[in-house]
């Protein structure tokens, strides 16, 4: 028991380190190959864990392998469009200004209950709506609808407004962060100020979010009753 479940500890570790090198991709959408070598990389770490009597390093030695060759197959598709192309093939117009494209969706396996589908996830229920939709490598859909169905945007309005700022956590769950996402800059003294006015502490706050034009939000714990 002891073996096993040691076995499984410094499993978990390696495949976390294995996703973590690959890419946050591998836990986004994959594209095929990625897909294949996540499913492989599962079923070869859980071989030693439910048989105690297969040797412990030959699934690292071929974990490593797969890790591997998948860091090589990126590399290579960022250098060769051919190769990106054969491994992760291209993307599909689906819908041109407003009609669907039949033989794109035989090519794709797609039915048309498929493609409403995707287009409802997005909140467009009528494809009269959509000009161009793609359907992406990796499965997913992107749609661009026609002119008269986009919303208004500020400059369509004449609306001029500052550019806006990205708020970052700088406080979370009680601690600071000390390197917040972005680079944005809120020294101890600041955070100190802004709290002593609420009548808060750095542990009483659940989440504190600054932006570079100083603007600052605050959501606290909930008191324990």
């Amino acid at each position: 028991m002891a073996v096993t479940l040691l076995r499984t500890v410094l499993l978990y570790i390696l495949l976390c380190l294995f996703v973590r090198v690959m890419g946050k991709r591998q836990i986004g959408q994959l594209q095929p190959a990625e897909f294949v070598v996540t499913m492989l990389l599962s079923e070869i770490i859980a071989m030693p864990i439910e048989n105690p009597n297969l040797p412990f390093w030959n699934a690292v030695a071929a974990a490593s392998v797969l890790a591997a060759l998948e860091i090589l197959l990126s590399v290579l598709c960022l250098k060769s469009e051919r190769i990106r192309r054969s491994v992760q093939g291209s993307a599909i117009l689906i819908i041109k200004k407003g009609k669907i494209d039949e033989k794109a969706l035989r090519d794709l396996r797609f039915t048309v209950d498929d493609v409403l589908e995707a287009l409802r996830k997005k909140d467009i229920f009528d494809p009269a709506e959509v000009q161009y939709a793609i359907a992406e490598t990796d499965g997913s859909l992107s749609v661009l609808l026609k002119s008269e169905n986009q919303p208004p945007t500020l400059s369509d309005m004449s609306i001029t407004k500052p550019p806006a700022e990205l708020p970052v956590a700088v406080v979370c769950d009680g601690k600071k962060i000390n390197r917040p996402l972005g680079g944005v800059k809120i020294d101890d003294n600041h955070i100190q100020k802004l709290l002593k006015k609420q009548k808060l502490r750095v542990e009483d706050i659940l989440l504190m979010c600054a932006s570079s034009d100083g603007s600052v939000t605050v959501f606290p714990k909930e008191k324990k009753e």
